[in-house]
């Protein structure tokens, strides 16, 4: 007799894949029990990788779920060195068209930059805040004042003079 072989990135991808949305929508609040259960070097890579392609064609709201759980992805990465691995999956769902999305990849893209070194939130984050900042959708400038004061404090002299000036755009605009 033969034991099966238990995977469960397979099993997520499978309800996420389904054509019930309840489905899809319980299978993307289990993310982080799969990192956890695949370790940080699958979660990093065939994770992560999966769900960027997923996005395309998944739902707001199951994609309001992915960028939820997103902030326990990030405690079972592997550390703090591997957050960058998170940030184009945040980015992309923070300039999604539902403001509901982009307000849960906001709130992840938090949590990763709080635990983020410096060096890091200047190469990787600083860029996406200014992308969010300056775009032509109020939901990305929405979602990137939740942010500004958490990079504030981590990001070098000129940025932060960058951030005080993207701040004082924001609070001016209209929309």
């Amino acid at each position: 007799m033969t034991e099966a072989k238990f995977d469960p990135l397979q099993i997520l991808k499978e309800d996420l894949q389904d054509e019930d949305h309840s489905v899809q929508i319980d299978g993307a609040k289990k993310i982080p029990v799969v990192a956890k259960a695949i370790g940080p070097k699958r979660a990093r890579k065939d994770l992560i990788e999966f769900l960027s392609e997923y996005l395309n064609e998944s739902s707001d709201e199951t994609m309001v779920a992915i960028g939820k759980a997103m902030a326990d992805v990030a405690k079972v990465v592997g550390g703090a060195e591997y957050l960058g691995c998170l940030v184009p999956l945040l980015e992309k769902l923070a300039f999604e068209e539902e403001t509901v999305v982009c307000d849960a990849a906001s709130t992840s893209l938090g949590s990763v930059i709080q635990d983020m070194g410096k060096n890091e939130v200047e190469k990787q984050i600083m860029p996406i805040l200014e992308r969010m900042a300056k775009a032509e959708w109020f939901q990305p400038r929405v979602g990137v004042s939740k942010l500004l004061h958490i990079a504030y404090p981590k990001a070098s002299e000129p940025s932060q003079k960058k951030i005080i000036e993207w701040f004082g755009h924001l609070c001016k605009d209209e929309n």
